[in-house]
């Protein structure tokens, strides 16, 4: 296992990551890459497909947001949403929060 030792750039990341996919061979089976949607995980799919692909010069496509960590996010936001607050355009009494109807979901989460 490599441990990240320094600050988590993208660069750095794509690095680490090319590292273990070179020692177990596995560059042909890299097609794309799952990941959370933080910015750097962005960089790090340019960097890593660079040194993994070279010839290939667009990377766009190549990296699929994770699934679970947007249900994650929205739901997170839909549970424990302030009385206030709302999505531009919309007048503030549509997103009222009815702390009632949401404690059960809060009890199972």
């Amino acid at each position: 296992m490599h441990r990240l030792r320094k600050k988590h750039s993208g660069e750095y990341q794509a690095s680490t990551i090319a590292l273990v996919i070179e020692k177990h061979d596995l560059i042909a089976n890299i097609g794309l890459i799952v990941a959370e949607n933080a910015a750097d995980n962005g960089t790090t799919v340019k960097h890593l497909f660079a040194r993994l692909q070279p010839t290939l010069t667009d990377t766009t496509g190549k990296q699929e947001r994770c699934l679970a960590h947007i249900v994650n996010i929205a739901a997170k936001a839909y549970l424990y949403a302030k009385v206030g607050w709302k999505f531009e355009g919309e007048e503030e009494d549509e997103t009222e929060s009815h702390p009632d109807q949401l404690k059960p979901a809060e009890d199972a989460w």
